[in-house]
């Protein structure tokens, strides 16, 4: 409720700020986007910060909107909000990140999990010949546990 110039809460007591008008509350879907950027393995979230990054990506992204950022190999999470866009680039800020990994290597004689691309995943793979021995395994913590359970065998 409007009195003049000032404004008042529900309770009659004078407020602070002015309140927000009902057109400054829009649903998400109609006033920004949401996009997912699968980031290739090697790429760090700081150079995914960096504006040239978004060179080739950047003219479908607005400014206020959100991307959901995560790599690859399914190491890293996290979403950043589009402040501006420039020639070709995008400044964005990162609202939040989670690493999605234990960070615990698992030390085996025999074998070691590397991460072989979109297709094969996370594998299992001979250290000696190079031979996959299993594949398709989402993270870094699932192959280290299947090698794990290979060296308890």
């Amino acid at each position: 409720m409007q009195k003049g110039a000032l404004f008042f809460n529900a309770e009659g007591y004078m407020a602070t700020h002015t309140p927000l008008h009902r057109t400054g509350l829009t649903e998400g879907k109609f006033s920004f986007q949401l996009w997912q950027a699968i980031v290739p393995v090697g790429v760090t979230l700081d150079d995914a910060c960096e504006p040239s990054f978004w060179q080739h990506a950047g003219r479908f992204i607005q400014a206020r909107d959100e991307i959901r950022l995560i790599c690859e190999d399914n190491s890293w999470l996290a979403r950043a909000f589009v402040q501006r866009k420039g020639e070709n680039k995008l400044y964005i800020k990162i609202i939040e990140s989670f690493d999605l990994t234990s960070g615990d290597d698992v030390e085996n004689r025999e074998y070691e999990s590397v991460y072989k691309g979109k297709i094969r995943k996370w594998c299992l793979v001979d250290k000696l010949t190079g031979d996959i021995i299993q594949d398709g395994m989402e993270n870094k913590d699932q192959a280290n546990e299947v090698l794990t359970q290979k060296a308890a065998a």
